[in-house]
């Protein structure tokens, strides 16, 4: 099985030269030449998705490691008033974040659909620690992407924050629901006075790990309590697509000079890769406010809704604008 890393490594590039011969052909679209190129740069990108993928369902499952110390586990036997908890708070902070991942801000996803895609699973407890290995699908879908992974890499990119505008900006991509969760794993750490370590090996090799001692698990609790998130608030724009990402990032740039950055919901992105770089839009994004109550910052995030090309007449399209690459 090839490197997972390299793999996905190899498609970014191609991806880029993808879409360097496709602006060149768009430019000069009777060039033979350019037509061969851009039919066989889309050829290499096939090739390495289903290679990744390929690898990604080799892989099959996630598995993050749970290890528990404190009084209530000395002897390496867990509590079953405590492990009942902890494992349900860690399955719908993940299912949680999934959906938030998937379906956005928007109430159309259900939980039951991501929790059946991730079925995560107690894969069996170490013998003589009170430790859990725990299991999640990794089910890549037809592109390589596995919401599962992006749920791991967001579930302990909030819980490594260290300040107060660092977990501003990552709940924002966390969602409400999937903070409440981790909120609940930590106060029943807190209240069993118990310290976690949460460990997990990425698709791409890379070590997460984070160190719940009862201090950390404090801050934390206390940093998620302060923070409020407001009820998103629809913004319909026009105009020009500056940026878009098969990693869920867009960013646009209206007439009247506003830009707008932010995540893009996998259930969007089909919207989003049918407006290229550089061409007239129209849609609408989400305007979610995030505040701190102890500190007074504010943190206003962004995500795409809806999206679509404006088909101008010739004597009214305005001028292209010239794009940074």
């Amino acid at each position: 099985m090839r490197n997972i890393a390299r793999l996905e490594q190899l498609r970014v590039f191609a991806q880029r030269m993808l879409a360097e011969h496709e602006q060149r052909l768009e430019a000069r679209p009777g060039h033979f030449y350019q037509h061969l190129l851009v039919g066989a740069a889309r050829r290499q990108v096939d090739e390495l998705t289903r290679q990744l993928v390929e690898a990604k369902q080799q892989r099959e499952v996630e598995v993050v490691e749970l290890r528990l110390t404190g009084p209530s586990v000395a002897t390496g036997l867990l509590p079953l008033h405590v492990l009942g908890p902890l494992a349900s708070a860690l399955e719908e902070a993940l299912v949680q974040a999934g959906r938030f991942i998937r379906d956005g801000s928007r109430k159309a996803g259900t939980l039951t659909e991501v929790r059946s895609q991730f079925d995560v699973r107690l894969k069996h407890v170490p013998s003589g620690s009170a430790g859990l290995l725990v299991s999640v699908q990794t089910a890549p879908d037809l592109f390589g992407g596995s919401l599962s992974e992006e749920a791991l890499r967001r579930t302990f990119g909030l819980l490594t924050v260290q300040t107060a505008e660092e977990a501003t900006t990552e709940v924002t991509s966390y969602g409400k629901a999937g903070v409440f969760a981790l909120m609940r794993l930590l106060r029943t750490l807190q209240e069993a006075q118990l310290e976690a370590r949460l460990h997990w090996l990425s698709p791409t090799d890379e070590e997460r790990t984070w160190e719940g001692d009862l201090s950390a698990i404090t801050r934390l609790k206390t940093l998620f309590e302060s923070l409020v998130t407001g009820e998103p608030e629809e913004i319909a724009f026009e105009g020009i697509v500056y940026t878009e990402s098969i990693r869920g990032k867009f960013e646009v740039k209206t007439h009247a000079g506003t830009i707008y950055s932010g995540s893009v919901p996998l259930e969007v992105m089909p919207m989003l890769v049918a407006v290229s770089v550089g061409e007239e839009c129209q849609g609408v994004v989400l305007e979610t406010v995030t505040r701190n109550t102890t500190t007074g910052l504010e943190k206003r995030s962004y995500e795409l809704k809806t999206i679509e090309p404006v088909h101008r007449t010739k004597d009214t399209k305005p001028a292209q604008l010239a794009l940074p690459f």
